[in-house]
């Protein structure tokens, strides 16, 4: 293989081994959750044996080594327990957590180190103990092969594992089907799947088998065996294909008779070629993995088609300013419309692809506070709700690091210790909520507990403490939560390993203010705390709003825009040095762009300036609202949001700038840094 081919290799290599890992970790959780309920799923131990056997083989074929040594242990540990040879417990699921946590730094030190020379030791101990050690074998006779009463055929093919659990139904006392079906070759790979989800909610697919006695012309016929405690009327309500045939397999109850145990090699074998088939005829597969990179380059280019459009649409309305209606300019515009709706279909696809359910982050989040539970000697039960609200991967990649702070924080300073709790008389484990949904334009992700909740009188000791307030001032609540982001601000008392003192809570807002959004806090003492997280579903091309200040031009996300009002001057008024409107049942703060970036007042004898009324722009993220002073209301256009430089990043209310049609560059507002700044009654 070229050196360019080995480079390529790899890096999707890397890409399908976060996947694999990914599965694994979301199904090792699902296992526990299994465990705890006393139902666990087969499947779930099948997909994370799949998944091991995956990544062995790929790892082998590019010479990983290491990744490909722990991937096959693993493969083993996980066959016993598909085999009924190893029984699932806590010490297995350790076992487990921590090969996928060795495995996970193993890929990491490929993509950084090109290589996978890492100590395992520990991980292959581990697993070596939990195969080799004392564990008691199952007692007592199971039915034996010999007495189901199932073809030869059927039982030669049979995996070790399918074996397995064809006893395990047999010893539930299940009813045993087999269901044979045929299908039209063009379209069996759609009908099967079809016919095999609904009848997994019935019961358990054993094995599925095609049948070596069909032809090309008669289709394609699959044999499959089921194990249901239904009846065979409900299976013929499921299946409705004329030419399918369901029997009941009889086998004898408890006892009198032998558990013969095939040996697995031939059996692997034999359905390894099953799958080869099935595989050839599938063809090609309907999904294709792409670079996120190259989706970044994509819809950069979809920006830049937004721009020739803008400056179209320009140049369209001057040729009508100086010639009039003409058959040029209606030929013009339809081009324009077309150009249009077509880069509208463009886009929306686009950001479709890059859209992704935050449900992953979650379960790498559970994952972590399962580890940490663990570490603090404190039981966490995680809960969450809104796992397929999407997001934007980029927006999905950098909330991930404060929503595990918040965790952190909530786990080392909310959650109290089991026997804190028992005394407080609340339940032993502690609970930690995550929810997501959509709401309107934006994404809302909300991180609960029922910890000791945040002290506001603490924070406002420490406040004074370090000069951020004076002594005998009085402060709201909703200000005092605030300080906690400030940099080094914390109430800890100790360092702790699992959140240090707290100094990650500045990054936090950092982070989701750097993606355009804010985070609110509520708390009761003893009770628990909430935070709140506003995000907008994309950072990519964005409907914006242009309005004018003095001499500048200003975008505002229309995505943040409530409504455009036009009020009598006489109508604002001051309320603690704040200047304030009505606005329906509600007071609405206002603020004035020309203060917060120091521009000149706008001539009163200018077009755009009114003695007697005021333009203000609603915005906001959520319930947080505030009216933003501006002399004109311009036009609505689509921009691409790029970076600003270090100068203008440190001044509050910029979220970066843009381009119009017209190649003027202007500044696009940040109106969730501007209700941060408005609330806490910082100064611009």
């Amino acid at each position: 293989m070229t050196e360019k081919g080995q480079e390529k290799a790899v890096t999707e290599f890397l890409a399908e081994s976060e996947d694999i890992l990914e599965s694994i970790g979301n199904n090792l959780v699902k296992l526990e959750e299994g465990m705890k309920k006393s139902n666990v799923n087969p499947e779930v131990v099948n997909s994370i044996f799949r998944g091991a056997h995956s990544l062995k083989g790929l790892s082998g074929m590019l010479g990983f080594s290491k990744v490909s040594e722990l991937s096959h242990n693993l493969e083993n540990l996980l066959d016993s327990l598909r085999l009924g040879k190893l029984e699932l417990s806590s010490r297995v699921l350790d076992g487990l957590f921590s090969s996928l946590e060795a495995l996970n730094n193993l890929i990491t030190r490929i993509g950084s180190e090109g290589n996978d020379q890492m100590d395992i030791t520990q991980a292959l101990s581990t697993i070596d103990k939990i195969l080799h050690g004392d564990h008691e074998e199952e007692s007592g006779k199971k039915a034996g092969l010999d007495d189901i009463n199932l073809s030869s055929a059927i039982l030669e093919v049979l995996t070790e594992y399918e074996e397995h659990r064809l006893m395990e139904n047999v010893r539930k006392g299940s009813r045993l089907f087999e269901i044979k079906a045929n299908f039209d070759l063009t379209t069996f790979d759609q009908d099967l799947q079809r016919l095999t989800k609904d009848l997994s909610e019935q019961g358990e697919i054993i094995t599925t088998l095609p049948s070596t006695g069909t032809s090309p012309e008669a289709g394609i016929q699959f044999n499959i065996i089921l194990g249901a405690l239904c009846g065979e009327k409900e299976i013929k309500e499921i299946v409705t294909n004329e030419n399918t045939t369901i029997n009941e397999i009889q086998y004898l109850k408890e006892g009198d008779i032998k558990d013969l145990k095939a040996e697995p090699a031939p059996q692997m074998e034999k359905a390894s070629e099953q799958d080869s088939f099935i595989n050839d005829i599938r063809g090609l597969t309907k999904t294709v993995r792409v670079d996120i990179n190259k989706l970044d380059n994509l819809m950069n280019l979809v920006g830049e088609l937004i721009l020739s459009k803008n400056m179209l649409q320009r140049i369209l309305k001057e040729m009508r300013q100086r010639q009039g209606l003409s058959t040029l300019t209606g030929d013009l515009q339809k081009a324009v419309d077309s150009l249009e709706r077509r880069l509208a279909e463009l886009q929306e696809g686009v950001l479709e692809v890059r859209m992704i359910p935050i449900g992953q982050i979650f379960n790498r989040l559970a994952r972590m506070i399962r580890k940490l539970s663990k570490s603090s000697d404190k039981k966490i039960n995680f809960k969450t709700s809104g796992e397929d609200t999407e997001l934007d991967k980029l927006v999905i990649e950098d909330i991930a690091d404060p929503l595990m702070h918040i965790i952190r924080n909530a786990i080392d300073h909310g959650i109290e210790s089991p026997d804190v709790r028992k005394r407080l008389k609340k339940p032993a484990e502690g609970m930690i909520r995550l929810t997501a949904y959509q709401k309107g334009n934006h994404v809302v992700v909300e991180v609960e507990d029922d910890g000791a909740g945040i002290d506001p009188e603490k924070i406002l000791k420490k406040a004074v403490e370090r000069g951020l307030v004076q002594e005998g001032e009085t402060p709201g609540e909703e200000e005092i939560l605030k300080y906690i982001f400030l940099p080094g601000f914390s109430t800890a008392e100790k360092v702790s390993e699992i959140s240090g003192r707290g100094v990650g809570m500045d990054v936090v807002k950092k982070n989701i203010t750097k993606l355009g959004g804010m985070v609110d806090i509520q708390t009761q003492v003893g009770k628990g705390a909430l935070f709140t997280i506003t995000l907008p579903i994309t950072l990519a091309i964005i409907p914006a709003l242009i309005i004018r200040c003095s001499d500048q031009i200003f975008a505002i996300p229309l995505n943040a825009v409530s409504e455009n009002l036009i009020v009598a001057k006489n109508s604002i008024q001051t309320v603690e040095k704040r200047e304030v409107i009505k606005l329906r049942d509600r007071t609405l703060s206002l603020l004035r762009l020309q203060e917060i970036f120091g521009l000149s007042p706008l001539n009163p004898e200018s077009n755009h300036s009114n003695k007697n009324k005021t333009k203000i722009v609603v915005a906001g993220l959520a319930e947080k609202k505030i009216g933003i002073i501006v002399d004109d209301f311009i036009d609505k256009h689509e921009i691409v949001i790029k970076p600003i430089g270090k100068t203008l990043k440190k001044i509050p209310g910029i979220a970066g700038a843009t381009e119009l049609g017209d190649k003027r560059a202007v500044l696009v507002l940040d109106v969730g840094s501007l209700i941060e700044e408005s609330t806490q009654g910082g100064k611009f």
